[in-house]
């Protein structure tokens, strides 16, 4: 259509060396006319002909593109974006109201700039002549820039620190990055469990700081949450406590590397990722298929508009109280108050210890545990190992005191690499 036009009418001349109002196509002089056919058309088929020549021999020899896995419309990566022409719609959706600044407000846009030809009546081309359009596209121009920077996924989005550190670790190609665990050889995944907590401890004392957590997570609940779970990601070697068995890390490998960073960043989220600690789970899926498991594991905060909430510069952990009957943690703490003789009752009952409230109705009963009155009027067990609450729980303590137990939050993903799958960092 554009060379149709041109063939036309011809090109114009410059605006400050024509009149205003005339109409100058046909003026431009024979022989600095360049005809589309045989001039511009054969120029252009080489220059394709160049082009896509260079383009054949950059994609065999310098770019590595392998097949990567289907597309899920149900998963979107993080820090996706619209295309670069569609950033400034992104960048309003931002502002407010979806319907607004994703539907009307674009629509207006557009039908502005379609309209905006017909209100500029001026004759004249000339610059110093059309300063009402020159001054709405420069408007245009500056409003689309700024949507188009708050398009951007650094902006206006406030990502958790565990969500970040996973795409670092696990994210597929995408714009000349990939995630760092792609790149490692196949041979050097070598099946196994492998945590950061091996670049905590002192030089030398690594195989010493996994043997104390593999002791640790076997009595720990901590190490029941973490096989719970991989239970829900259906993995295949991990279905037990005692199949958390953490080996040191080859020596010298990416895998190391890898590992190394992943303590790093954790470490420098160490307020949002309280007491936090990653490990990696390599395991055989199938024939020259293995699976890769990365989690971190850490305690929960407060956090308020996804920032940990601070006190005298130090994060305030959530803490939960252990049901003594079923060794299960209790959330919500600041709920719950304990029971004290001024409101209940404890009577016995055929060899059962009873606790009633006021009106007669029975809050506690157990036959394992003799409830008796504390010297600050709460009820507890004969040994100061539990401790009632007013609500009819019985709770773990400690000569009387309720025991707290930090409440651990874990974040997963996990990423499928193959033998002949070779990916090269850049």
């Amino acid at each position: 259509m554009h060379y149709y036009k041109v063939i036309v009418h011809g090109h114009s001349l410059p605006p400050q060396k024509e009149n205003i109002g005339e109409d100058t196509a046909k003026r431009v002089p024979l022989d600095k006319r360049v005809y589309f056919i045989p001039d511009a058309l054969t120029s252009e088929i080489m220059w394709i002909g160049v082009t896509t020549f260079i383009l054949v021999l950059l994609s065999v020899w310098f770019f590595h593109a392998p097949l990567e896995n289907h597309a899920d419309p149900q998963v979107t990566p993080l820090g996706t974006t619209a295309p670069w022409y569609f950033l400034w719609i992104q960048g309003a959706l931002k502002m407010g109201d979806k319907v607004l600044w994703g539907i009307i407000f674009p629509t207006v846009v557009l039908v502005v700039l379609m309209i905006l030809p017909y209100i500029d009546l001026t004759p004249s081309r000339r610059y110093a002549d059309r300063r009402f359009a020159i001054s709405a596209m420069l408007v245009v121009m500056s409003g689309m820039t700024v949507l188009s920077y708050m398009g951007l996924a650094e902006y206006g989005v406030n990502t958790s620190a565990d969500a970040e550190i996973l795409h670092h670790l696990t994210h597929e190609p995408a714009h000349n990055k990939m995630g760092i665990l792609l790149p490692v050889p196949y041979d050097e995944l070598a099946p196994g469990i492998y945590t950061t907590r091996q670049f905590e401890a002192e030089e030398g004392e690594g195989e010493a700081a996994i043997a104390a957590l593999n002791a640790y997570l076997s009595q720990a609940r901590e190490g029941e949450i973490i096989v719970e779970e991989l239970r829900s990601t259906h993995h295949p070697t991990i279905s037990d406590v005692s199949d958390l068995r953490f080996r040191p890390v080859p020596a010298g490998t990416r895998l190391e590397d890898v590992l190394k960073e992943f303590a790093h960043e954790i470490e420098s989220e160490n307020k949002e990722l309280y007491n936090g600690w990653g490990m990696i789970i390599v395991s055989d899926h199938q024939e020259n298929l293995r699976r890769v498991d990365v989690l971190i594991i850490w305690e929960t905060v407060e956090m308020e508009e996804g920032e940990p909430v601070l006190v005298n510069g130090e994060v305030v952990p959530i803490l939960n109280y252990v049901d003594a009957l079923s060794n299960e943690a209790i959330p919500n703490i600041e709920d719950i108050s304990l029971a004290t003789t001024a409101d209940y009752t404890i009577t016995e009952v055929e060899g059962t210890t009873v606790v009633v409230d006021a009106n007669g109705n029975e809050v506690f009963s157990s036959a394992d545990y003799v409830l008796v009155e504390a010297s600050d009027g709460t009820i507890v067990s004969e040994d100061g190992t539990a401790v009632l609450s007013a609500d009819g729980l019985l709770l773990l303590a400690q000569d009387g005191v309720p025991v707290t137990i930090p409440q651990y939050t874990i974040s997963e993903d996990h990423l499928f690499i193959h033998r002949n799958a070779a990916y090269f960092m850049n």
